[in-house]
């Protein structure tokens, strides 16, 4: 990769560096299919690459349609279905080893949760059954319709982290494939750090471009998605994010994120998009998790779950 001399109006997002080089360019949007086109920088400074040019404000509702997959969570495979079985055997190595592809250690409790881009509320469903007290937090007013009728005990609202109120505290904050969308990805975490309690917990799980599938698939990675992914970390870039910020006792698990393999398989055959949620997807997805649940527990992984507590 080349490093580029020349300064543009570009900064990064987290420590305002004005030197950088081309990660990747001219990405296209492959998760919904809308005109544009992107570039990855990365940081020379902090290691942060990020997606050029950013989305505006006035553009969020045009590329987050109501396709958009976070607001139809189907999941890959019912777990009533013949390969929803199948796939939970095939899962075996990674639980044994790793806990639930979703809780980890399922964090039972009867603190305050606050879901950060709750989508459809599926997190909040599971986390008050787990017996915390729930509460949303979304830009899209589709998604918070969802999450309203998904999660009914939860407390959802329209809006963002900038929304709440100071006296506003949580024991958990979980932001689950969320910080990667967010442009100003350190003032997010500064936010989440004054919001939790004392010895409150903060869970993370953003795509891993350190990854070996990032490498292998280069620019058919499904943990692109630009322009939605505004930003990509490797582990110990968001590590030391997190540190700076205030946070203690970082840890870093895989998370099972078998669909991100078998959908960049598909990027990589002509118009592959147009094979996403078909029945071939969903058996190549299938195919993936028992590998794909090997590997994780090699310690490899192209998505990862990041645990913090505010001392």
């Amino acid at each position: 990769m080349q490093i580029d001399q020349n300064r543009i109006p570009f900064r990064c997002p987290t420590c305002r560096g004005e030197t950088y080089r081309t990660f990747l360019n001219k990405l296209s949007d492959v998760g919904c299919g809308l005109p544009g086109e992107w570039d990855l920088l990365e940081c020379l400074q902090c290691g942060l690459i990020f997606t050029v040019p950013p989305l505006e404000p006035d553009q969020f509702e045009d590329y987050y349609p109501a396709q958009y997959s976070s607001y139809n969570p189907t999941g890959a495979l019912r777990s009533t279905t013949v390969g929803g079985l199948i796939r939970r055997i095939a899962m075996l190595p990674y639980t044994w080893r790793f806990g639930s592809p979703t809780w980890g250690e399922r964090p039972f409790g009867s603190g305050q949760l606050l879901d950060v881009g709750c989508g459809a509320g599926m997190f909040l469903m599971e986390a008050a059954k787990l017996g915390w007290h729930v509460w949303g937090i979304d830009l899209s007013s589709l998604a918070v319709e969802k999450a309203r009728i998904n999660a009914p005990t939860a407390s959802i609202r329209l809006g963002q982290l900038e929304d709440l109120q100071p006296n506003e505290m949580f024991d958990m904050i979980n932001l689950s494939h969320v910080l990667e969308h967010l442009p100003e990805p350190h003032q997010a975490l500064r936010l989440c750090f004054e919001h939790l309690a004392p010895g409150g917990k903060l869970r993370i799980c953003i795509p891993n471009i350190g990854s070996l599938e990032a490498r292998l698939f280069g620019r058919a990675w499904r943990g692109l998605d630009p322009p939605r992914h505004a930003v990509h970390f490797r582990p110990k870039v968001i590590e030391r994010l997190l540190q700076e910020c205030g946070f203690a006792q970082v840890s870093i698990r895989p998370q099972m994120f078998a669909s991100f393999i078998s959908e960049s398989i598909i990027l990589l055959l002509p118009n592959g998009r147009q094979l996403f949620g078909s029945r071939v997807a969903r058996l190549l997805y299938l195919a993936m998790v028992l590998p794909a649940s090997l590997s994780y527990m090699l310690g490899n992984a192209d998505a990862i779950e990041l645990t913090a507590h505010k001392p």
